[in-house]
Formats: C-alpha cells, structure tokens, sequence
C-alpha cells in the first residue's frame, strides 16, 4: 500500500490512513530486523490495520465522486460548472467529442484492436496496447480516441442521440440542474423592492446504464482489409438504434434509461384525425406555450413518406407549410408511426461514461461455425432538463 502524499494540508482521513500504513510498515520491519516472523499479536493488529485501511479507502472513493458530480444549466456562459471549478464539456451537433486520448492509443484502429485480441496480429500498435492495459483475459478498456470515433460515428446515423447535447460522465454519475419553475420578472417603480423570481432548480442524477451490443466476428472478416470499416459501421449502427428506442421510450425501470416519453410532465398532446402537417404545428403549438421555441421534430419514416404523398384536390402535391421550416426534421423507425416529437435539444442532456469496455471469444457453437464475436459495453443515462420544452403528439385515429 502506498500512501497518499500531497503538498498541501492532508485532509484527517488520508493523514489517518498514512499512518496507519506507517503502523503496518513498523511491524514487519521489526520482524525483519529481529529475524523472525509476525507472532499472533502482531499479524491481528497488522489485519486490522488493513480493515481500517480499506474503509478508509472506500469513504474516499465516495466522497471523490460526490466531488465529481457537475450540475449543468442549459445556456450558462461556460456551460457548466461544479464545485472545483472544472468546466463540463458539452458535445453538440457537428461537433466532434473530443476527449483527451492516452499517447499510444493515438492511431489505433478498430481492426488492428480485434486483430490483437484474437491473436492473428502478435506485434504492432493493438498487441502493444493489450500488454499496456495488462489484458489476458479477453476483455478491454477501447482506447479513447477509438471510443471517441465509434460514438461521433454513432451519432451521425442517430435521429436523437445526434442531436441532443452529449457531455462525458468520468465515474459513471452526473448531477444535472433541472428547472422546476420558471423565472418571472416584473415592472417596478423606481425605488420599490423587485418582486423575488420565482425560479426554482431540482438536482436530476445521470446513473449510466449498460448498453451491450454483440456482434459476431467470422475468420473472413478477421482476413479482410476492411474489418475496420465493417465494424465500426456494425457498431455504430447499433448504439444509434438502441440509443434512439431507449431515449423514446425507455422505461426507467431495470436496465433501462428513463425516456423522454416516461416523463410525465411532458407536453402530451392528441391529434384527432390522419397523419399530417397539422400534426406537427400543434406539437410546435404546445412547446412555444411553455415558452420555449422548439428546435427539433423527429417523426416515423412511414409518417415522413405519407406527408411527402398529401396532395390537394387537384392531385398536386401539397407544399409543407411554412410553419415548420425553421426546424431540424430527423426519421427514426423507433418512434410509432402515429406520434411525431417536437423539443428544443438543450432541454436534455446524454451523459456517457467515458470508458467503453470490448470483450473478445467464442459464441456459443462459434468454434464449429468459425465465428468468434465482440461483446461491446456502454454506460450512459439520459437527463431532461426542462419536461415543458418537449412535446409529444400522438394521433388518436
């Protein structure tokens, strides 16, 4: 055990702690100076020195990640701010995430990484990587850069994930302020008290849930010179469909994000009759009644194809209306084909842990067949800052 050194003022657990392991370092070098083992008195006091020891650690292990936890407000100059003075870093469309990378894993690709673990490629910069990270076992922490890629390519294929603003969760939580009530001003007389607003912030913690992905791997594709784009297609695609179902509709319970569409407080609005325009002005309606100017409409690509066929009487095809030119329109097949999503982005916040975590073996007839697979590892959780800037239009007919 090493002790915990600093140049400032210990604080009284880690001085407590080093002592202790200044206690347990007089014992056995008592020992070994008088040539001679620990007796009974000496290996119980030397156990529970590492009792106390590993409570200690364990307290600090908390109290380090209650430190870390960051609260995030929407439209805050820097973004974000947490009790010592870190900035969050918030990802938003277009932009690149772009997480400070561990020196040899700068060049890494995914096939060189999967090439490596399967043992066809004993040299180079994958097998350099495994022996760095102490990795017999067929398991993995994605080099950053490698991670960062797979998520950004993620996000372009994605009608929610790559919208929504995505921030990077270094231990797994995350404490975002969420409005609870909205702020008031007033007009005053010069001289009179300005009335206190009324604006009021609830704390909102991101838990990150594993999302796992399996995808198998054939002796061919290990062969191939493609195996890098194959798999980070593979990859990619399959975090943005699991990502934009449980943003959806995400239950909240067990395994699951908490979706948009389990929170309550949502605008939830019907639309009586077929699927059209109509639909979408009234979620647009909704959203700027709460006061907020929405962004983004997300709708069925199966909706998307019967707005492009409306047509007039005259069989012409109709003109979308102006109402909804403004506004970023994305198709996933994860939402149903009667509800249409209409929210502004910074109403919500995707934290994902930063380490992405791939495992390497044999599916479970894999050997007769000659396919191994990748098992692929995920933490992230989804915060909604602002329920009334989302709105959900569902049609009753």
């Amino acid at each position: 055990m090493m002790k915990v050194l600093e140049t400032r003022a210990l604080p009284p657990l880690i001085e407590k702690r080093n002592d202790l392991i200044e206690e347990m370092e007089a014992l056995t070098d008592k020992a070994k100076q008088e040539k001679r083992a620990l007796n009974v008195n000496e290996i119980n006091r030397f156990n529970a020195i590492k009792g106390e020891i590993k409570s200690i650690d364990e307290t600090l292990k908390i109290e380090e990640e209650q430190r870390s936890h960051i609260e995030w407000v929407p439209g805050k100059k820097k973004e974000g701010y947490t009790t010592d003075d870190k900035e969050l870093r918030v990802f938003k469309e277009g932009e690149k995430i772009d997480i400070e990378t561990r020196g040899k894993d700068v060049n890494l690709s995914i096939g060189k990484l999967v090439r490596a673990m399967s043992g066809i490629e004993k040299t180079g910069e994958g097998a350099q990587y495994l022996r760095d990270m102490s990795s017999a076992t067929g398991s993995v922490v994605i080099p950053q850069k490698l991670a960062n890629q797979i998520l950004d390519k993620a996000r372009e294929q994605s009608a929610i994930f790559g919208k929504i603003p995505v921030t990077v969760m270094e231990n797994n939580n995350l404490t975002v302020a969420r409005i609870s009530k909205d702020a008031s001003a007033s007009f005053v007389a010069e001289g009179d008290l300005i009335p206190e607003s009324s604006t009021e912030f609830i704390g909102v913690k991101l838990e990150g849930k594993t999302l796992a992905m399996y995808v198998p791997v054939t002796e061919q594709l290990l062969a191939s010179a493609n195996i890098s784009d194959v798999l980070m297609n593979a990859c990619s695609k399959a975090i943005a469909v699991a990502l934009d179902k449980n943003l959806l509709y995400g239950t909240g319970t067990g395994a699951e994000i908490k979706g948009i569409t389990a929170h309550e407080n949502i605008n939830k609005v019907a639309h009586t009759g077929n699927v059209d325009y109509n639909m979408l002005i009234k979620g647009i309606g909704a959203t700027k009644g709460a006061n907020i100017v929405p962004s983004d409409i997300v709708y069925n690509t199966t909706v998307g194809t019967e707005l492009s066929m409306l047509t007039d009487a005259n069989g012409q095809y109709i003109v979308p209306p102006r109402a909804i030119d403004n506004y970023t329109i994305s198709e996933s097949n994860n939402i149903a084909d009667n509800q249409a999503l209409v929210y502004h982005r910074e109403c919500m916040l995707l934290g994902v842990n930063k380490d992405i975590q791939m495992e390497w073996g044999y599916t479970q007839d894999g050997f007769q067949r000659m396919i191994k697979a990748l098992r692929i590892y995920i933490r992230c959780d989804l915060g909604i800052v602002n329920e009334k800037g989302i709105s959900l239009v569902t049609s009753t007919t």
